[in-house]
């Protein structure tokens, strides 16, 4: 990173997010008060898959009114509140209570933190794992098709454990 740039995560400021207009909060009373704010705003959270934190909160307070627009960033883990947000399901549990999903819902994928597999591959292929390679987070469609692809291009042994399953280190 350049000065400025480290300047800016010394701060806790994201770099790509850091223009006049954009409030930063990082107090729970600040953030609370969210919620009783009238007017336009946006609110970005990185929260993984909107299941724990204040975006919960604010998602409580805001799910229902159709004016507002969700926008969901990246791969979303099945059975998560973000997963079913994605999927356009008309109610959502949020803190044991069901809220109709009035708010547009929008999904971004470009801008996922996960690699995709031809990434994921190349990873593989420049770590050479001599032993074998556990693969333990993603959709079993998209796995088993990422198995198929690494078992052309390394020679470790690969797992791709279900649910349950234990293996030995």
């Amino acid at each position: 990173f350049d000065e400025e740039t480290r300047r800016l995560v010394m701060e806790s400021r994201h770099p790509a997010l850091d223009f006049d207009q954009l409030t930063y909060i990082t107090d729970v009373a600040d953030s609370k008060a969210l919620n009783t704010r009238k007017g336009p705003m946006v609110i970005i959270s990185a929260s993984g898959m909107a299941e724990v934190g204040r975006i919960l909160h604010h998602l409580k307070n805001n799910i229902e009114d159709a004016r507002n627009t969700v926008a969901i960033v990246g791969w979303q883990a099945p059975y998560t509140l973000g997963r079913r947000l994605a999927d356009r399901e008309e109610r959502v549990r949020i803190f044991d209570e069901e809220y109709d999903v009035k708010a547009e819902v929008v999904t971004i994928g470009g801008l996922s933190a996960h690699a995709g597999q031809d990434l994921l591959v190349r990873y593989a292929q420049a770590a050479q794992p001599t032993n074998r390679l556990i693969l333990v987070h993603g959709e079993p469609d998209a796995e088993i098709a990422l198995v198929d692809k690494l078992k052309d291009s390394i020679t470790a042994t690969i797992n791709y454990p279900a649910l349950g399953d234990m293996i030995e280190l």
